[in-house]
């Protein structure tokens, strides 16, 4: 078991019953994915300054290092808020990860959908525009996902609401949602939004071409790939 808080990395290997602190990165750690199949192979997302850092440890998380060759590096003037990891056994050296971002104080937004298929060795930036960081957003193009509009300037409350996930049987199939959720059914290099539901996106998880969601009001399901949705609270 590993557990991430800010400045402090905690792991143990008898199920919880004694711990050591292994951290090697100061920081807000914002997310952690296992590997789907290798238990020796461990993704993080760490706040480092002004980027978040994709770090990986293939020592089962007692080490983890700075890797993602087309991963974004720290851009003066930008700013990396909040990220989220997305791993699938569909494809099982895929890690995806999304990214809030700002540049400056007038322009907030989607900083960028990136898509690895080799442990996080190597990344491509599928979404959303033509270069890592916000950029003007359209609603098309470069669709900013976390704000109250698709095509506003800002992160809504995205410390408070974000969400990702990929399918667990199809690589293709993604979620990334901030106040309200959108849906990707191409790896992240387009999205359309989902039908009206209750906002402030908490979590997703999608099995097979079911799509899961909390939110502030509760649970949802959209059981065929995000045509409808249900209220399961």
């Amino acid at each position: 078991i590993v557990i991430a808080a800010k400045n402090r990395l905690y792991m143990s290997s008898d199920a919880g019953i004694s711990w050591r602190q292994v951290c090697n990165f100061d920081g807000t750690w914002w997310d952690l994915r296992w590997h789907p199949t290798n238990n020796n192979v461990c993704y993080g997302l760490v706040q480092q300054g002004t980027t978040i850092a994709f770090v990986r440890s293939t020592g089962a998380g007692a080490k983890f290092d700075i890797v993602g060759q087309g991963y974004p590096s720290a851009t003066n003037g930008m700013k990396m808020v909040r990220a989220l990891l997305g791993v699938t056994p569909a494809m099982q050296d895929m890690v995806s990860v999304a990214i809030g971002g700002s540049v400056g104080d007038t322009l907030s937004g989607t900083y960028g959908i990136y898509v690895s298929t080799d442990q996080g060795s190597t990344f491509e930036h599928r979404c959303c525009g033509s270069v890592d960081g916000p950029e003007q957003p359209d609603g098309v193009r470069n669709p900013n996902v976390f704000d109250y509009d698709i095509g506003g300037k800002g992160l809504g409350q995205i410390t408070w609401d974000m969400g990702f996930a990929v399918s667990t049987t199809d690589p293709n199939l993604m979620v990334v949602a901030g106040i309200f959720p959108y849906v990707s059914k191409d790896g992240g290099r387009s999205w359309t939004s989902l039908p009206a539901m209750h906002y402030d996106v908490q979590s997703v998880a999608i099995r097979g071409d079911s799509i899961w969601l909390t939110t502030d009001g509760g649970v949802h399901l959209s059981p065929d790939r995000g045509a409808t949705i249900r209220e399961r609270s």
